[in-house]
């Protein structure tokens, strides 16, 4: 575990709410307690951690992780975002510059419950972008710089640098590359 990661939890009061609360940097042995098993790169941020499930994982360097997520036996690259309620279940990696948006779901079970029997991997590639409520079926690969739109049920790989959106996703344009 890197000594650089960090935690961010804010609480409500009545008074209102301060966006520009520090971050706390958290000693690896808490991090351990409230993440048993993950490793955590440096200048990681992980939202309310006590209010998701990240366990046995792997986050790489300069990621936000945010509140509620469900992480398990998964790898997730550097300089990724996962938004709150993403499900992110055993064997599923990401790779770096990706963003999973709220509520994505990654299933590696076709024929559940498989009680880990048969799970299947997902690959998402570097630069993806999984849009709100997309739902990834087992055993695919997410291209690099490809966008899955939101509420998307993607049921076969998505090739690089392709748009997909739909109930089943299908292509809708190539990925337009925004200027820098």
């Amino acid at each position: 575990m890197s000594d650089k990661s960090y935690i961010h939890c804010r609480h409500v009061n009545v008074n209102g709410d301060n966006p520009d609360d520090p971050l706390e940097e958290i000693s690896p042995s808490l991090l351990e307690a409230y993440l048993p098993g993950v490793k955590v790169g440096s200048g990681t941020v992980i939202y309310c951690p006590h209010l998701s499930n990240i366990f046995d994982s792997e986050i790489g360097d300069n990621c936000k992780i945010h509140a509620h997520a469900w992480i398990a036996g998964s790898t997730i690259g550097n300089n990724c975002k996962v938004e709150a309620h993403a499900f992110i279940p055993h064997g599923i990696t990401i790779g770096n510059n990706a963003f999973i948006g709220p509520r994505a779901t990654f299933t590696n079970d076709k024929y559940p419950p498989s009680n880990g029997k048969g799970w299947e991997k997902i690959v998402v590639k570097d630069g993806a972008v999984i849009g709100a409520g997309a739902v990834i079926l087992p055993g695919l690969i997410i291209g690099e710089n490809a966008v899955v739109g939101a509420g998307a049920v993607v049921t076969k790989d998505v090739p690089d640098n392709t748009t997909v959106v739909g109930n089943p996703a299908k292509p809708i344009a190539p990925k337009q590359v925004r200027p820098s």
